[in-house]
């Protein structure tokens, strides 16, 4: 099975849970290529905001970006939920 970069620098060598923790992420190339790819050729659409989120992990903490996720799951249930309700 092929290692990912990002776990390997991220989670094992620097002890993060995530890039976005990292000082580092905005230059990293990993990054970068990743950034480029969502622009022009990605179809997996949680890519596409990557910088965003990594930014507002970095200014309000990865509690409060899973807290906000959380809640727009519930909303995106509700909405289903009640779609032919």
């Amino acid at each position: 099975m092929p290692g990912c970069g990002f776990i390997t620098c991220c989670v094992k060598k620097k002890g993060l849970e995530t890039c976005a923790e990292c000082g580092d992420w905005e230059e990293c190339e990993r990054v970068a290529k990743l950034l480029d790819s969502a622009k022009y050729k990605d179809s997996f659409l949680s890519h596409r905001p990557l910088a965003a989120n990594y930014a507002f992990i970095q200014k309000y903490g990865i509690e409060e970006f899973a807290r906000l996720e959380m809640e727009k799951q519930r909303f995106l249930r509700d909405l289903i939920k009640n779609y032919d309700a």
